[in-house]
């Protein structure tokens, strides 16, 4: 059997356009190594982020009696969430000594907390319910063009075996074989690949109001309410300078940090972790009959709800070139025109988001910190394209900066690609 159109990888995005090539009438076949799609094992944030006009979109959590909708109002659809959720409104980043600075909204929420395993649930149900169909446990290890279909090999247990379609989509996330299989990323400069380690811990006291928490500098962590109980929290740790791997930097922060008294009484009840393989985006992400997705693509995390537009992007671009028309051109416009990282603007931000502790030392973030320590201002840091540019404006502003220290944050907003790149390259 030829399919339609094959998709590899049931993640978000994946399924997402698994739920409109279906929804447009294409025989549609999703490909997941997990057994389970809707069970999430990758470490990941799960939340959306409200801010108006990331990606192209304004996303919003709206509840109405019986159901709650993820509403994707600029594309026009919207996905029915049968999950925990609240919206959030603190958004604290703090220094390794306890500095803090406090971002607040104030006539709306900074972002709305979900469940990732809901959200995998509800758009399997819709794409199953339009008629996609799923091939789990199974491994796509490559593809290839063949004139007017594309074929994948999948590796399903101790079987090797083809299947073709004629386009596939491919959203696999960060780390794609296809892509690989491909040569696409021949055409892409190498960055890093970094791992990262998430518990899920019940029992956390944190002190201040529920909302995302994150240390500058080392060790780099991040917290977050969980949406499934009223004190459980995800907790994710990085590598870090001076050396030091996932897992000893997770074990620092809870048990011998400023803030481990948070952690006497927490326990995990879920452990997950990822690697992060980053390269330079392609602008161009198809070759023949193939389409690349979001962050298969890309040089970071699109968040969730960029993956999603990707995938509802893909099922249109999809159905368009079966009908004739040049659907991958338009995805490709769309795709340039709503994610900054298509520039290099938009990609410096994003790799500076993960240097300031490789370029700052621990003292003087402290120090940097320390200068507006408590302060609150409004609005969040949840465009990750602007937040690195607005905290440095912030501390090249205060008052009291050392010459020396305003030099150095003149001298990493001044970076070049190039010299981010290097030093991405130097944290291998």
């Amino acid at each position: 059997m030829i399919f339609d159109v094959i998709v590899v990888g049931g993640g978000p995005g994946g399924l997402t356009a698994a739920w409109k090539s279906a929804r447009l009438g294409l025989s549609t076949l999703v490909i997941e190594k997990k057994r389970h799609i809707s069970e999430n094992r990758r470490a990941n944030t799960c939340f959306l982020h409200v801010c108006p006009g990331l990606y192209g979109e304004n996303v919003s959590m709206r509840r109405r009696p019986g159901e709650s909708r993820i509403v994707f109002q600029e594309n026009g659809f919207s996905l029915r969430y049968t999950g925990d959720h609240f919206d959030y409104y603190d958004s604290y980043l703090s220094s390794p000594s306890g500095s803090k600075l406090h971002l607040r909204g104030e006539n709306r929420p900074l972002g709305a907390v979900f469940d990732m395993d809901a959200v995998l649930s509800d758009l399997l149900r819709e794409a199953s319910d339009w008629g996609a169909g799923f091939l789990t446990s199974a491994l796509v290890i490559g593809g290839e063009n063949q004139n007017n279909k594309a074929r994948v090999k999948v590796k399903k247990g101790r079987k090797t075996f083809c299947l073709e379609a004629r386009k596939v989509l491919v959203a696999e996330g960060l780390s794609s074989r296809v892509v690989e299989s491909l040569g696409l990323n021949k055409k892409r400069h190498y960055l890093a690949k970094i791992p990262f380690l998430q518990y899920t811990l019940e029992g956390v006291e944190f002190p201040l109001e529920p909302g995302v928490f994150s240390i500058w500098g080392s060790p780099w962590v991040y917290m977050a309410p969980d949406a499934t109980g009223k004190n459980r929290w995800v907790v994710i740790s990085g590598p870090s300078l001076p050396a030091r791997d996932c897992k000893s930097n997770m074990e620092y922060f809870l048990k011998e940090s400023t803030y481990s008294s948070w952690f006497k009484k927490a326990y995990p009840v879920k452990k997950l972790a990822a690697t992060v393989e980053g390269f330079i985006p392609l602008v161009e992400p198809c070759q023949g009959n193939f389409l690349i997705l979001g962050e298969s693509t890309g040089c970071g995390e699109t968040q969730v709800h960029g993956a999603m537009i990707c995938g509802w992007w893909a099922g249109d671009a999809v159905y368009d070139e079966l009908s004739g028309k040049e659907g991958y051109r338009g995805y490709q416009e769309k795709w340039i025109k709503s994610f900054p990282c298509c520039e290099e603007k938009g990609q410096m931000a994003l790799m500076k988001n993960a240097l300031v502790q490789n370029f700052f030392s621990n003292k003087e973030i402290d120090y940097l910190f320390s200068l507006s320590d408590g302060k609150m201002i409004t609005g969040g840091p949840g465009n990750p394209y602007v937040a690195i540019e607005r905290m440095m404006n912030l501390f090249a502003t205060q008052p009291r900066i050392k010459g020396e220290m305003a030099e150095k944050v003149e001298k990493f907003k001044n970076l070049t690609l190039k010299e981010v790149q290097q030093l991405f390259l130097n944290l291998q």
